[in-house]
């Protein structure tokens, strides 16, 4: 499909953007992927993200990227009020996805 090359180039040229300006700044950049209500029945039934990162790999962008999906230890629709757009997360989905960000930053601070 055309359109996804495209839109998957598009976005391959932003993240090369953003990996040389934060090499330059000598910046680490971190990427979290808040998983749509799609995306984490997707994961319960297959086992899988519905969508493939590896074109990071493939384009040699050394950014880090978490999904954000590990926080599937509790029921994932707890996690959203509706399924509109994707899903609103709940104040209890907000408070998991915060404790999983707070947690990604202290591994990083160790990292440094």
């Amino acid at each position: 499909n055309r359109a996804l090359f495209e839109n998957k180039l598009l976005l391959v040229q932003l993240f090369k953007k953003i990996q040389n300006e934060a090499s330059l700044r000598n910046d680490r950049m971190i990427f979290v992927l808040a998983p749509l209500i799609e995306d984490m029945a997707f994961q319960e039934k297959f086992g899988h993200l519905p969508y493939n990162l590896s074109f990071l790999n493939e384009h040699k962008i050394n950014l880090n990227f978490f999904t954000g999906t590990s926080i599937h230890q509790v029921d994932y629709r707890k996690l959203f009020v509706d399924q509109k757009w994707g899903g609103h997360y709940s104040a209890f989905g907000n408070n998991i996805f915060a404790k999983y960000i707070e947690g990604l930053l202290g591994e990083a601070e160790i990292k440094l």
